[in-house]
């Protein structure tokens, strides 16, 4: 089973042939730039707009409250948890900040949420959404230029 289970919204205009809608909710937001068809393929085939569904992410955002955040507060945890509940519609959440918190959040949860999902170890689900969060990295870069330049040589991506 695949952590994917989320509602669609898509988040471009039909107007505009240069920018393809892709699955995501509502409270997440893909980088401002015009997406081409391919770069939207590539998003998903690589999963990076796959989300995980509600409970998963639910257990995932606990646990990085929990155990992540109090350790290393850079977030607005009040605003990124209104975001996702829909108190604040008018906000969103990057889709790279979200695979972010998503991926902090599973290196202290329990193993038995991903053996639920059909995952046979922690260590393997974790490497799915660190996948993700590498993805978008990765097209962040790759769709703007001042991002890459500016992070250049900066650790392992």
């Amino acid at each position: 089973m695949d952590i994917s289970d989320h509602a669609t919204t898509p988040l471009s205009s039909a107007s505009d042939p240069r920018q393809q809608p892709l699955p995501l909710p509502s409270y997440v937001r893909l980088p401002s730039l015009p997406l081409l068809p391919e770069d939207a393929n590539y998003l998903q085939g690589m999963g990076a707009v796959t989300l995980p569904e509600d409970e998963f992410r639910d257990e995932l955002l606990a646990s990085y409250v929990r155990w992540i955040h109090p350790q290393l507060p850079f977030l607005d945890l009040q605003a990124f948890v209104a975001a996702m509940t829909g108190e604040d519609p008018e906000n969103q959440i990057s889709l790279l900040l979200f695979q972010a918190v998503m991926f902090a959040g599973s290196v202290c949860l329990e193993e038995r949420h991903f053996r639920a999902l059909g995952f046979s170890s922690r260590t393997e689900g974790q490497a799915k959404l660190f996948q993700r969060v590498k993805v978008c990295l990765t097209g962040a870069a790759v769709l703007n230029p001042v991002f890459e330049l500016t992070n250049r040589g900066k650790g392992p991506l």
